[in-house]
């Protein structure tokens, strides 16, 4: 079991941004397997995904729990694995713009980002203690 996940997690790393997930879904599409198979991989990225949701307010690896469900989907469904190609490609722009405006700016507005970004882990992790215990 774990030599196969092994195997699909060298596959998706090394496939090309934008064809990945399409490309898994069709070698998996192309395996014979019955339609409980199907349904239970669907339901167990639904499930894996609530799991990521609900983890995300706590510091940990909520997002990459949400991927990983969403890779069990995707293998099953055409249209996520379309999906998760175009937003891979969507996030890669993202972060490659924020990464040149971080060089850009001025060792002041690093700062001040910064303390924005602690100011909101810090509002994030108190929602997540209140939520959770009640306080």
């Amino acid at each position: 079991m774990f030599e196969g996940l092994k195997k699909t997690w060298q596959r998706l790393r090394h496939a090309e941004p934008g064809k990945r997930f399409q490309d898994y879904n069709r070698i998996h599409q192309t395996k014979h397997r019955g339609r409980a198979s199907g349904l239970m991989s669907i339901v167990l990225g639904v499930a894996i995904i609530t799991v990521g949701i609900v983890a995300l307010p706590a510091p940990g690896p909520g997002v990459l729990i949400i991927a990983i469900g969403a890779a069990f989907i995707a293998r099953e469904s055409l249209v996520v694995a379309r999906f998760l190609d175009w937003f891979e490609l969507w996030l890669r722009a993202a972060l490659a713009r924020g990464h040149t405006a971080w060089k850009k700016a001025s060792p002041v507005q690093r700062v001040a980002v910064a303390v924005a970004g602690f100011g909101m882990l810090g509002l994030a992790v108190y929602f997540a203690y209140s939520v959770t215990l009640g306080a």
